[in-house]
């Protein structure tokens, strides 16, 4: 057996077969063999999901081969840390709800620090400001529809006036429980 530090250097040396990924770019919902890699395995997934009753409502590949993410939702009350998905409160997707979006996502910016602490342990590491994250030391939000920022704003959501918004910060590894308590707590009950 080598001794760890030559056994990681042949490691490193390896070349995946087929060669290493391009750059990103092409993947994000992309199509095709050569853009959608593991389709098969998310398409599983997906039903796996339906035949279990969560509430799964999409797919879709990201920007680095073999990076999926799916969406559930909407979900009611914690019921969405079951979920895996909190989108918003019913007075955000009425009329006038986009001042409440607004509104919320300011009370989140206030707490940055503490959502940030329990947004996933190594988040720091995908939380760059790189490859469409905000720094996990800046609160951002400002433009719509911006992948790289904290807090996304769909386009529709401007335009309509209501709708939803994106808390892009949890990390995979995150407790749904205690985000999803956390965002409810900080947007709803929390007054600064």
């Amino acid at each position: 057996m080598l001794p760890r530090n030559l056994e990681r250097r042949k490691m490193a040396n390896r070349v995946p077969l087929g060669g290493f990924p391009g750059l990103q770019g092409p993947y994000y919902c992309g199509i095709g063999a050569e853009k959608a890699f593991g389709r098969d395995i998310v398409d599983s997934h997906y039903k796996s999901c339906l035949y279990t009753g969560i509430n799964i409502s999409g797919i879709n590949g990201e920007v680095m081969p073999g990076h999926w993410e799916f969406q559930v939702g909407p979900s009611v009350g914690i019921s969405a840390g079951d979920q895996i998905w909190v989108a918003s409160t019913k007075s955000m997707r009425c009329d006038g709800g986009f001042e409440v979006i607004k509104k919320a996502i300011e009370k989140l910016g206030s707490r940055h620090k503490e959502h940030i602490a329990a947004y996933g342990e190594g988040n720091e590491r995908r939380l760059t400001g790189k490859h469409e994250t905000a720094d996990i030391n800046t609160f951002l939000w400002i433009s719509l529809a911006n992948r790289g920022a904290s807090i996304r704003i769909g386009r529709e959501t401007e335009k309509d006036g209501k709708g939803y918004f994106e808390d892009r910060r949890p990390a995979s590894n995150m407790d749904p429980y205690i985000v999803t308590s956390m965002i409810a707590e900080t947007t709803i009950l929390w007054k600064p």
